[in-house]
């Protein structure tokens, strides 16, 4: 469910490639509002999470993670068979 929310087509895909969005700054220069740019800033940071945790989940980043935690473990014990 939560990853199926954040798959959703409102947001652009890093794999499609889309264009990022401007940030505005031609406003500030003719009077326009910061808080339009505020708001850019953020959905380009939520953006750029969004997609980083859908890839985290898609990469089974947590699978690697727990291998090499397992393999680090059980290398310790031999390590210090050595080293004694």
């Amino acid at each position: 469910m939560f990853l199926r929310v954040l798959r959703s087509q409102e947001y652009p895909d890093a794999a499609r490639r889309e264009p990022m969005e401007t940030t505005g700054s031609s406003h500030r220069r003719h009077g326009g509002s910061s808080s339009a740019d505020t708001l850019s800033v953020v959905r380009r940071v939520w953006r750029v999470a969004k997609r980083s945790v859908v890839s985290f989940y898609d990469n089974q980043a947590t699978h690697h993670a727990a291998a090499l935690t397992y393999y680090a473990l059980m290398s310790l014990f031999p390590t210090l068979l050595l080293a004694v």
